[in-house]
């Protein structure tokens, strides 16, 4: 923390952004057609809006500030709250030993004040030594929670936290939480589903399969349930409803951006799902602009310098912007409270009376892991992973000092032991509970699938149209209905779905129809062969008995079939069940080999 901090007054993060972009196709920059370099120029300006303050107060140049800084005497005042952080550095440890060998185990845990940007805690389980040789187990010349430029890496994978900045912006643009996706998983997607009117060209360059997290199938459900559980194929589905390209920008106002500054947030469709790498410092302050009401602020370190005169100068200041409204602010944040109390984000809440909404995240591989939580007060993230982006799964290995699998476990156990800390100072508690979003981001744009079985095909097709519904034709498949009925429907009746949905219709092909024979008065086994010979299944006769004869007047009727159901002459398929009515022993009892079959 202490060299993002001296980072901060020494480095040249545009110029190395400028570095970065200079040699475009190896030629440089004045030699390059105008087009591109426009677009270079415009990438430059991305980069360097999204840096985080400089320090000015020893120069107005990285230059000036570098030969001042040399000359000794200053003193820094962080924002670092040195308890907490060692409170989070021992978890780390415990969680994430810095001496694992069989991979390069890195992990961080990062927090930053709401309204203020300020951060908290810092920290890593690996001993910062920017000297270390690169293959050092314990030690690490990269401070992992931070961007390239300020001496960090350049990002991990995000994963699924992202999940909460599509809904964001699903919420900004008219959605709600109850409106209903289809979740259901594998679905495949193709360019001309998506919109990204600033990306200049398709999205994709061939079909896109994507499945569900651990192959889950996944349903028709509410958006809210869908971050709850973090489902892949829901958040897909909304994105074929939204613009990629607006996604992207509500992610840069609440301070996403790449970790190693080289181009803007990339646009294509799995970008939602979280493929940018960025810093667990970013992620952290992305979180405390959801428990901030929307207030996005630039996490801060310094605040003051004082010089060898001891003349006090001017740190980073405070710069925040509005980059949610309160309300949809609490549209997320009311999501994000599921996920911790029965979502996938439950295992880090602390369960101390304090409100706390999270929201998980992995890459494909399980290389990358991340829980990201905020309160009224905190926005904090937690990642661990392979430090060299190796593509090592954290499932395949248990902790040797918690006996506990890594990805199971550690961010979980790291991110409660932080949230329950912060809560225990008078300070940082957050608040019992968040704002309620209004009516209107909860919305609920959702419909019943009618029952259609018995229809025509034109009169589903009508009544689907009325209730705003899509007809598609599944095509005929065999039944006992007259040919050209409808049979059933995918979603099922009675299914709850996004108003609009695509509702496939299967119709019958008729050769299951069939009639019940007049089987009444017959005994059982001749019974049996003329509901045989009309084509039905014997094997599903079953068999229920009536009290047996003699009745006054009439002769002995054991055996005898008393009711079909179906009844006789009514249609049925050939493939229903059949219940035969047989009177039985005097006592209506089975007279078993008595009445043979």
């Amino acid at each position: 923390a202490c060299d993002y901090a001296l980072s901060l007054i020494k480095a040249d993060p545009v110029g190395d952004a400028e570095s970065a972009l200079k040699d475009y196709k190896g030629k440089p920059a004045q030699e390059q057609e105008p087009d591109v370099l426009a677009a270079l120029g415009a990438r430059l300006d991305t980069t360097k809006a999204n840096l985080a303050p400089e320090v000015n107060a020893l120069g107005a140049t990285p230059a000036e500030r570098r030969a001042n800084w040399d000359k000794g005497g200053y003193k820094l005042y962080t924002t670092l709250d040195l308890d907490l952080t060692d409170q989070a550095q021992t978890v780390l440890q415990v969680q994430a030993p810095a001496e694992e060998a069989r991979f390069r185990l890195g992990a961080t845990a990062n927090s930053v004040e709401v309204g203020t940007g300020k951060v908290i805690v810092m920290a890593q389980n690996k001993i910062f030594d920017d000297g270390a040789a690169l293959g050092t187990e314990t030690t690490s010349a990269y401070n992992l929670s931070v961007d390239r430029p300020y001496g960090g890496a350049n990002g991990f994978e995000t994963g699924s936290t992202y999940k909460v900045i599509d809904l964001a912006n699903w919420l900004e643009t008219g959605h709600g939480l109850y409106d209903m996706v289809d979740g259901r998983g594998p679905q495949t997607y193709t360019a001309k589903q998506f919109t990204a009117p600033c990306f200049g060209g398709p999205v994709l360059d061939k079909p896109y399969t994507l499945a569900n997290d651990g192959g889950a199938g996944g349903r028709y459900m509410t958006v809210k349930d869908a971050l709850i559980g973090s489902v892949n194929n829901a958040f897909m589905q909304m994105a074929t409803r939204q613009d990629l390209c607006a996604i992207r920008d509500t992610a840069k106002s609440m301070g996403a951006h790449r970790g190693d500054f080289k181009r803007d947030l990339d646009i294509s469709p799995s970008n939602i799902l979280g493929t940018n790498e960025q810093a667990p410092l970013t992620m952290a302050g992305v979180a405390a602009t959801i428990g901030g009401a929307g207030l996005h602020c630039d996490p801060i370190i310094i605040t003051k310098i004082v010089n060898a005169a001891g003349k006090e100068l001017a740190g980073q200041p405070v710069t925040c912007n509005q980059a949610l409204s309160a309300d949809v602010a609490a549209g997320v944040a009311n999501a994000m409270a599921g996920s911790m109390t029965g979502g996938t984000s439950a295992q880090s809440n602390p369960r101390d009376g304090v409100a706390i909404g999270g929201k998980t995240g992995t890459s494909p591989t399980r290389h990358q892991d991340w829980v990201i939580s905020t309160t009224t007060k905190v926005g904090s993230s937690v990642w661990t992973g392979n430090l060299d982006s190796a593509p090592v799964s954290l499932a395949k290995f248990v902790n040797p000092t918690t006996r506990q699998n890594y990805y199971y476990s550690s961010r979980f156990a790291i991110m409660k032991s932080l949230v329950k800390s912060m809560n225990a100072t008078a300070t940082y508690k957050g608040d019992r509970a968040f704002p309620d979003p209004s009516p209107a981001m909860f919305g609920g744009s959702s419909a019943i699938v009618p029952n259609l079985t018995g229809q025509t095909a034109d009169q589903a097709q009508k009544l689907l149209n009325s209730l705003k519904f899509q007809y598609s034709d599944g095509g005929p498949e065999a039944s006992g209905l007259p040919a050209g009925r409808i049979t059933r429907t995918d979603p099922d009746a009675g299914s709850k779905v996004p108003s609009g949905s695509n509702i496939t219709v299967f119709t019958s092909d008729g050769s299951l129809a069939t009639k019940m024979p007049t089987v009444t008065g017959l005994t059982r086994q001749v019974a049996d062969a003329a509901i045989a010979s009309a084509g039905f299944d014997t094997g599903k006769i079953s068999y229920q008995w009536a009290k047996g004869n003699p009745l006054p007047g009439q002769t002995d009727s054991m055996c005898v079939v008393q009711a079909s159901n179906p009844s006789s002459g009514s249609a049925a398929s050939k493939s229903d069940p059949i219940t035969l009515t047989v009177y039985g022993k005097p006592d209506g009892t089975d007279p078993g080999g008595a009445c043979p079959k």
